[in-house]
This record gives structure tokens, C-alpha cells and sequence, in this order.
């Protein structure tokens, strides 16, 4: 039972981190959107134009690196590293697994639109990069909301005690407020 609370607290630690770098990379979408905001302005000149460019560069810089470096035990569900997830034992027989699944947070990608390709050097790429981020936003908050249940950030409350039983409820709770894979003898969920 002590491998089966190691292996749920790791799923839930991976879990947290992972909420908790996406509600930063949201963040920073935000700030991105406000930088691509004021690029957009007609009465820039090009030399004006260039602050908010070489801020939104940085910026993107910065998600990206935020989002390779958001791992826990050297799992980083956020970074398209692990496409088919994370998995963990779940039960004293090793019969069932959960798994974390993987997503992909970098910039470009199908969750965070906006990439290099919006450099801001023009209003209208201002305004191609203001879509991509309102997107990307709406994107990231899918991703959150589905990441954490029903209104928690936590996998489940307490480590699992109690033996295989309590395991088994662990494992149906998480069922219903996570998106985990169950495996073995339970039916998947994905």
C-alpha cells in the first residue's frame, strides 16, 4: 500500500504543478495580450512600434520557458513530452493504473496559438497575434477547467489510507473529477 500513496502522491504533486504553471502561463496570455494591444496602435512610428515587439518576443520567450521548465520528479505533463500521459499504480495489486493526461502548452501549438510568427512588427500582425492570444486564453482555460474537476485544484484531499478498498473509492472519486485514464479493471476514461 506505501508504493500505491507514493505513486498517488506523486500523480497528485505532477497534477498540482501542472495546474499551477497553466494558471501562470494564463497569466502571462494576459499580459500578451495587453502588449499586443498596444502595438496596434495607427499613429506608431516604426521605432515605437518596436518596444511593445521586442516586449512581446520576450514575453513569448518567457511562456515558453515557463512552460518546459513546469515539471515535478522529472514529469512535465504541459510540455507535449509525454503525448500518451503519466501513468501510476493505483491499487496494492498493480492491476490498475491512472494516468495524467499529457497536453501541450507551447506556443504554436494547438492550445496556445499564438507563436513566433506575431512578431508585431505591423498593426495588422498586432491584430493576427490580439486573436491567436483571445484563442489562446480561451484555450488555456479549457485546459484548466478540465485539468481541475470540478472546482479543485487537487486530485483528491488526503493520501489514499485504508487499503485496496479505499483505493478503489480514491480511484472512482477521481473518476468523476479528473481527467485521468483508467486502466485494468475498470473501463477507460481519456
Amino acid at each position: 500500500l506505501s508504493a500505491v500513496t507514493l505513486s498517488l502522491g506523486r500523480a497528485e504533486s505532477i497534477s498540482d504543478t501542472a495546474i499551477a504553471a497553466g494558471e501562470q502561463v494564463s497569466k502571462l496570455l494576459i499580459s500578451m495580450k495587453e502588449t499586443a494591444g498596444a502595438a496596434q496602435g495607427g499613429d506608431l512610428s516604426d521605432t515605437q512600434r518596436q518596444a511593445p515587439a521586442d516586449r512581446f518576443a520576450g514575453q513569448l520567450e518567457m511562456l515558453e520557458r515557463f512552460v518546459r521548465s513546469a515539471s515535478f520528479d522529472d514529469a512535465n505533463i504541459l510540455d507535449g513530452s509525454k503525448p500518451n500521459g503519466v501513468s501510476f499504480i493505483a491499487d496494492s495489486e498493480a492491476t490498475q493504473s491512472l494516468t495524467l493526461k499529457g497536453r501541450n502548452f507551447l506556443p504554436g501549438g494547438a492550445t496556445i496559438t499564438v507563436g513566433p510568427i506575431y512578431d508585431l512588427s505591423t498593426i495588422d500582425s498586432a491584430r493576427g497575434a490580439s486573436a491567436a492570444l483571445d484563442e489562446s486564453i480561451k484555450n488555456v482555460g479549457h485546459q484548466l477547467t478540465e485539468m481541475a474537476g470540478h472546482g479543485g485544484s487537487r486530485l483528491w484531499s488526503s493520501p489514499p489510507a485504508g487499503g485496496a478498498d479505499r483505493v478503489g473509492s480514491l480511484v472512482d472519486g477521481l473518476r468523476r473529477i479528473c481527467p485521468l485514464a483508467i486502466k485494468g479493471g475498470r473501463s477507460g476514461l481519456v
